[in-house]
């Protein structure tokens, strides 16, 4: 198969993809998109790859792509889209690009959103979210648009022995479970309480809750599965323990799963499929091997990096028939592609399962 939209710039940026039944959209930091002008924000036919009429033209980048059914939200670092003024959050009618009437704003930029029910969450560098104080983290209403009870306290990073290379606060990924919304980055305090680069929070107040996993190092993604949180970064510990770059997490007790793919570089996305877990970044070896051999032993796990150079694509995680869609090179980001779910499993060594840490035999 061959899905390709081509991007020209060196390098062009994928920060964010959300697929609905027929269409994908992508948000990132690009002028061109299959050859047609297209600025932060596309719409691709999800069957050809081609780039459809849609187009909102941000005045920005764009970090942070989801779709409600109805709408698409973006966050990022925009003054306006489809000539209406916006601050960095918004949402698009899905067939028309026309931006609605929705409109929280932030006074900083928006680097990622997730949804629980009728609540939106969201994260970045703003102090103030749909009007109201909300320093770096805050929620708002999927409806109105009006800021909810939900308020963090504040993300912080002081200088404390216990960070490793905290200098800043950078917010850089947003989850949300039915008892938790968990937040990933570099920061050491959250709401008054020490936190260190991972911290779970109510998803109606905001407060922290008594869950803590310290980390040795940044967080850059998160994804949750069966109870499960799995987290990806460069950092060399979670919770005491040693792991490289991707841990898994408990949700309920807080406890690190023996799993321990140990990648060594940073890990910036996962995703979860039925009983693989995908790992994307810049490391060139997990459980000490080179992640593209053509057998490894089943004790270790098999990941493939997700590169700007063409090679065989990721198999979907539900089906051998169902696309899963995904970027080439999660951080320098240089293409979109979908996935050829026909490939025979042996040219593509890029998934293990998630209990046992061993290759899989899709």
């Amino acid at each position: 198969m061959t899905w390709g939209p081509q991007m020209t710039e060196v390098p062009p940026s994928v920060y964010s993809i959300a697929v609905t039944k027929d269409v994908v959209y992508v948000g990132g930091n690009f002028t061109l998109m299959g050859g047609q002008s297209r600025r932060g924000l596309a719409a691709l036919d999800a069957a050809a790859g081609q780039v459809t009429d849609w187009n909102p033209k941000p005045s920005g980048a764009v970090n942070a792509v989801a779709s409600d059914g109805g709408s698409v939200l973006v966050g990022g670092s925009f003054t306006s889209l489809a000539s209406e003024s916006r601050a960095n959050v918004a949402a698009l009618d899905l067939a028309t690009g026309r931006v609605t009437s929705w409109n929280p704003g932030a006074d900083g930029s928006v680097t990622a959103l997730t949804s629980l029910g009728n609540t939106i969450y969201a994260c970045g560098t703003f102090h103030t979210l749909a009007g109201q104080a909300r320093e770096r983290v805050g929620a708002v209403d999927a409806l109105t648009g009006a800021a909810t009870a939900f308020d963090a306290g504040g993300v912080r990073s002081l200088d404390v022995p216990q960070a490793l290379s905290v200098h800043q606060v950078r917010l850089n990924a947003l989850i949300t479970t039915p008892n938790a919304v968990y937040l990933g980055g570099r920061f050491n305090q959250v709401g008054g309480q020490a936190r260190y680069a991972l911290a779970a929070l109510d998803p109606v107040s905001g407060a922290c809750l008594p869950w803590n996993v310290a980390m040795g190092g940044d967080v850059y993604a998160l994804a949750s599965s069966g109870g499960t949180l799995y987290i990806g970064g460069l950092f060399s510990s979670a919770g005491g323990l040693s792991r490289s770059s991707v841990a898994a997490v408990d949700e309920q007790t807080a406890a690190v799963l023996p799993w321990n793919p140990q990648a060594d570089w940073l890990v910036d996305a996962i995703a979860v499929g039925s009983n693989q877990v995908y790992l994307g970044e810049d490391f060139a070896n997990v459980g000490g091997q080179p992640p593209q051999l053509p057998r490894v032993p089943s004790t270790r796990p098999r990941v493939s990096r997700w590169r700007g150079t063409p090679g065989p694509m990721l198999p979907s995680p539900a089906s051998r028939s169902t696309r899963t869609w995904c970027t080439w090179a999660v951080r320098s980001r240089r293409s979109v592609a979908a996935p050829d779910p026909t490939l025979h499993p042996s040219t593509w060594e890029g998934w293990c399962c998630p209990g046992t840490r061993a290759p899989t035999q899709w």
